[in-house]
């Protein structure tokens, strides 16, 4: 019943469109015949081409197919290089002018250079809200995830327990503590 509904439904809004559309000024019937024709003969060819290609494919092998497509595509079923940074964000306000704002940054890095746990430097000073709850963590993140300064600075750190050097973004002032790094890997053909 919903389809026998719905059918007439539309069969209804066609006719009083098409009405429509005949009385207009610029309606040209032999034009819209044509359309009509041309939508017609299109949805022909798209049915019939459906149904020839799963005719065509009804017997193929798609373990083998799939299997083949990830040998010769191995690169493009890797997972992705991921960096795990912490970092204390210094915001530039109205409180808190550029300078100063850099100046607090460069303290807090020679801070952490020297010994100072980054942690309780980050949930003291950061101004990234999350760092109260995670000591400015940022777990591990690929390529595109975070703004692109930040990112280039810490996907050249390599030596875990590193500290950088300042580091200015949209966001503000950031001094980044690198904690490790995940290579890219081989995504086994199971699971893909």
């Amino acid at each position: 019943p919903d389809i026998y509904r719905e059918m007439a439904e539309m069969l209804y809004t066609l006719q009083i469109l098409a009405a429509e559309a005949e009385n207009l000024p610029d309606f040209d019937r032999e034009q819209a015949e044509w359309m009509a024709r041309i939508m017609y003969q299109r949805r022909i060819i798209s049915d019939y081409r459906a149904k020839y290609v799963i005719q065509r494919l009804k017997d193929a092998n798609w373990d083998a197919l799939a299997e083949e497509e990830y040998k010769v595509n191995k690169l493009t079923y890797m997972t992705d290089e991921k960096v795990k940074a912490s970092h204390i964000l210094i915001k530039v306000s109205e409180s808190r002018n550029d300078e100063s704002a850099k100046a607090l940054a460069m303290e807090l890095g020679e801070r952490a250079l020297k010994g100072e746990d980054f942690a309780t430097l980050a949930k003291d000073y950061s101004e990234d809200p999350s760092a109260t709850k995670n000591g400015g963590s940022l777990g591990f993140f690929k390529r595109g995830q975070m703004v692109k300064p930040y990112e280039e600075v810490a996907f050249t750190m390599q030596k875990p327990g590193e500290i950088s050097d300042v580091v200015k973004t949209s966001f503000g002032y950031h001094v980044i503590r690198y904690e490790g790094r995940k290579v890219p890997e081989q995504i086994p053909f199971e699971t893909v």
